[in-house]
């Protein structure tokens, strides 16, 4: 009788937990997502896998049965559609949230924001087999989330518009976001990667080595345009210090912690963010190059690309001294100070 009892009151404090969950989202805060993930996977595992313990009806309502149990539920609405794409990510074999509801999220980086785009991105990682067809990324689903300041949120999105565009048909249009989200998403990227990790500082440049540099070729050539420029010449330090260009603190980060192999490749890289930009560099910009070549770390130092830089660099030097010659002979009287 005692485990009958207890029992009950166990169902009840779930029944109270999941129905001020869904009701109240957000006002009841984080930890209450907290200890909702943790009844719903542990009632998700409990559960049979062909039940559907919790559902969504014709009209929108949702109602569930908790497992061990012949009480059915129904939770009043309306319903945030945060907490019901929450909902959707745990419940995996459920479809909880509708299309027309997918479209009224909007991003603020509060924490139950932060927190709910985490387990989607959870849950795209551990997806597998047949699970990858019933369950696809969400292009749209992933544009909102590109807009967080979460070092998580921000780059587990763009990987995974990075892993869309490998499996995609080179054909589908409009399948990588990033080139329609603007210039200012790609320096917002570069700012959320200069976050400092003290126990993996170069984690940034490891993301970029591992996903990025493997599928540059397979991005539209627009984007190169955009990222390269903004590789090379945004600032990611905050106002009121000096100006710091993404490569120069991926190069400061890696020259002093980098041990592994892939450190190679950001002088390569560098160079093909260079060959965009080449035909644009102005005096200042190929004097600030020079000086951080000058003082590169032994550990990233790759002779081909260095040669490959050097030259980039003494062209471009070239061709803005005959362009100021060419300048200076179309001027009034040019011929007669020359002559002089």
């Amino acid at each position: 009788m005692y485990h009958d009892r207890f029992g009950l009151f166990h169902h009840l404090d779930t029944d109270r937990l999941v129905r001020a969950t869904i009701q109240r989202y957000p006002e009841i805060g984080l930890p209450a997502l907290h200890l909702l993930d943790a009844f719903l996977k542990h009632y998700s595992t409990t559960a049979s896998p062909s039940s559907n313990w919790l559902s969504r009806g014709d009209d929108g309502s949702i109602t569930y049965t908790l497992p061990g149990s012949r009480i059915g539920y129904y939770v009043d609405g309306p319903y945030d559609p945060w907490i019901l794409l929450h909902l959707d990510a745990l419940l995996v074999q459920s479809s909880v949230i509708r299309p027309h509801e997918l479209v009224q999220l909007e991003w603020t980086d509060t924490p139950e924001k932060v927190h709910i785009a985490k387990a989607r991105l959870d849950l795209y990682d551990s997806l597998e087999g047949e699970e990858t067809e019933k369950i696809k990324p969400d292009p749209q689903l992933l544009k909102l989330f590109l807009k967080s300041k979460d070092y998580v949120v921000c780059t587990g999105a763009f990987k995974w518009y990075l892993n869309l565009v490998t499996i995609s048909q080179p054909s589908a249009p409009g399948m990588f976001i990033p080139e329609t989200a603007g210039y200012g998403w790609i320096e917002h990227l570069l700012q959320v990667l200069s976050v400092y990790f003290p126990d993996d500082p170069v984690r940034s440049w490891k993301f970029l080595a591992d996903h990025l540099v493997p599928k540059w070729a397979m991005l539209p050539s627009s984007w190169h345009n955009g990222f390269a420029f903004a590789f090379l010449f945004s600032n990611v330090n905050p106002p009121g210090i000096p100006v710091l260009h993404p490569y120069q603190k991926f190069t400061e980060t890696l020259g002093d912690w980098a041990t592994e192999s892939h450190v190679g490749q950001l002088l390569p890289f560098l160079v093909t963010m260079l060959e965009l930009n080449k035909a644009g560099l102005t005096w200042d910009q190929l004097t600030s190059i020079e000086n951080w070549l000058a003082h590169l770390p032994e550990i990233l130092e790759n002779q081909d690309a260095r040669v490959q830089l050097e030259n980039i660099l003494a062209t471009r030097k070239q061709e803005l001294v005959e362009e100021t010659i060419g300048f200076f002979a179309q001027l009034p009287m040019a011929d007669s100070g020359i002559d002089e």
